[in-house]
């Protein structure tokens, strides 16, 4: 026995092809621009099993666990290539607006406590002395620098 559509938009009025017969291969839906004259597309790859491949990219590396001297040594350069040349410029020349100042300093200062120094102190000399007097001397550094942040970023309305 064959099911008939419960709705009566299912069927388009006067369409004997509804369902598709081999005869008929397309059932003809005018006002929805479908013709028994539309072309076949090609065939389609049959779905595979197995995992797609993935193209060899540029894949997140872990974070590879640097040595006590490495760990120095990337936190130093850090230190003097990005955070000194900001230091610099705004102690050459703070902003004029007391919020932005006020903003800036604050921002440089703390990210520098963040970035730095907290990440100087997570440092593990294991003993090694030259590592410990290297590790001593990159904190007094930056402590000096932002002991000159203060003495700008705190004058003239700064908490």
């Amino acid at each position: 026995s064959k099911k008939k559509a419960s709705s009566s938009n299912l069927t388009p009025k006067g369409s004997s092809s509804y369902p598709a017969t081999p005869e008929t291969p397309y059932a003809t839906y005018p006002e929805r621009g479908h013709s028994p004259a539309r072309k076949e597309s090609p065939p389609r790859p049959a779905p595979s099993l197995a995992p797609p491949q993935q193209q060899p990219q540029a894949a997140p590396a872990k974070p590879v666990k640097l040595g006590p001297r490495e760990t120095l040594d990337a936190l130093a350069s850090r230190f003097h290539t990005e955070f000194v040349p900001q230091c610099v410029s705004f102690i050459n020349s703070p902003p004029a607006d007391q919020k932005t100042k006020d903003f800036d300093y604050k921002k440089l200062s703390e990210t520098i406590l963040a970035q730095i120094i907290l990440k100087l102190d997570a440092v593990e000399t294991e003993g090694d002395e030259g590592l410990r007097m290297k590790r001593r001397e990159l904190v007094k550094e930056t402590q000096a620098m932002l002991n000159s942040l203060d003495r700008v970023g705190k004058t003239g309305g700064g908490k």
